[in-house]
């Protein structure tokens, strides 16, 4: 009895050793994602509000520092890409989400820049 509960422990303990622990997430990939989502959910208020006068000019303000942070996030995110040593979905995820949000913004920009 007590060679079967050692053997079962043995067992347990080599699955145990064999598992990969799991890298951390990156800090500088969290502040990246914030900036991103920050980014999105300002560039959605912005299209669907009816702002008028200083508003507008306070909006337009935002959404031109913003589009220029998700640039550099985007950059940040590509360089955080190449190292080693953190989970791959928050890496692939500081990729990804500046991407959207400055290609949200650049088109809105040169939008809007056509129309004038």
């Amino acid at each position: 009895m007590q060679q079967a509960g050692k053997q079962i422990i043995d067992a347990m303990a080599k699955r145990s050793s064999r598992r990969r622990k799991r890298d951390p997430i990156s800090p500088l990939s969290i502040a990246i994602l914030s900036v991103s989502s920050v980014s999105i959910i300002l560039f959605i208020i912005f299209i669907f509000s009816g702002a008028k006068g200083t508003a507008l000019r306070v909006i337009s303000g935002l959404s031109v520092i913003l589009m220029i942070s998700c640039i550099v996030s985007l950059i940040m995110g590509i360089r955080q890409f190449m190292k080693a040593g953190f989970v791959s979905f928050s890496k692939v995820l500081s990729c990804i989400m500046p991407a959207i949000a400055a290609a949200l913004w650049l088109v809105t920009y040169f939008f809007g820049i056509i129309i004038g």
